[in-house]
């Protein structure tokens, strides 16, 4: 969209085949403190390796406006998924 190579978030979901909703969900998760992106992203080289997280796991930490806040909730929801 930045870039004017797709016209909108309406355009992603055609071409991606998902709706609308789900598009703004994932793009969402771009309000993600970086370091809990970072990650998520690197998962399979974290201590927390044999995690499993679903998209829907992350979705309300991304409603968070503080990082600070976001991080100690993301690191709660760890703590329960080791378990």
């Amino acid at each position: 969209i930045e870039t004017g190579q797709i016209a909108d978030q309406a355009a992603i979901a055609r071409a991606a085949g998902v709706s609308r909703a789900r598009v703004t969900q994932i793009l969402n998760l771009n309000n993600l403190a970086p370091d809990i992106q970072q990650t998520v992203l690197g998962l399979g080289d974290h201590p927390t390796a044999g995690v499993r997280l679903k998209e829907a796991d992350l979705r309300h930490y991304s409603q968070i406006h503080s990082w600070e806040k976001q991080r100690r909730s993301f690191q709660k929801l760890l703590g329960r998924k080791q378990k």
